[in-house]
């Protein structure tokens, strides 16, 4: 089965990195509710943006940049 996995880049160290997968017939959807802000329905559950733990020492804001297909 085909499953999309959102990909979020961060802002201070660059790291690519995914999260929240969903099934391929749902990630156009969810991905679009998500940057239209909806408040139900697909997307409420795909955040624009990430805390992301760079290191040890640092924090950054990482943001949805889009999403992959995956083989399951």
């Amino acid at each position: 089965m085909r499953e999309v996995q959102f990909l979020y880049k961060c802002r201070h160290c660059g790291k690519l990195y995914g999260n929240s997968y969903a099934g391929e017939d749902f990630g156009y959807r969810r991905l679009i509710h998500a940057v239209k802000n909806y408040k139900e329905g697909a997307g409420k559950d795909v955040p624009l943006y990430h805390v992301h733990t760079c290191d040890k020492d640092s924090c950054g804001i990482a943001d949805l940049i889009g999403y992959k297909t995956t083989d399951n």
